[in-house]
């Protein structure tokens, strides 16, 4: 990946179906050594079930970090983070659905802004 400029668009966006009966989880590329990402929205959607364990989050070093999950048992198909965020060089968002199945569609999409 070439020099980013402040200004331009991050995104991520990922699309999985008919996963294997276990622990679905994405992550993204590294945020480009020496930018820095400001993010608006990250949201992670099981469009197919309303009773999985849903999280996101950031990876810095290896290290997961976890910044928002539903419990399975809430009723909810997926979870949205709409507080900003700011991710650096190095780092990279991580989305997982526990328990998913053949049958889910999965998403991770974020969107924000290089500063």
């Amino acid at each position: 990946m070439g020099e980013v400029e402040p200004g331009e668009v991050f995104s991520w966006t990922i699309r999985a179906e008919k996963v294997p009966a276990a622990d679905w989880s994405a992550e993204s590329l590294d945020i480009p050594t020496g930018s820095v990402v400001k993010l608006e929205e990250f949201m992670v959607v099981d469009e197919t079930t309303a009773d999985k364990t849903i999280s996101l989050g950031f990876k810095r070093a290896g290290t997961s970090y976890w910044l928002i999950s539903k419990p399975a048992g809430t009723n909810v198909k997926g979870i949205l983070l709409e507080t900003p965020i700011f991710l650096v060089g190095g780092e990279r968002l991580i989305a997982k659905v526990a328990s998913a199945s053949a049958n889910d569609v999965l998403y991770a999409v974020a969107r924000g802004l290089y500063i």
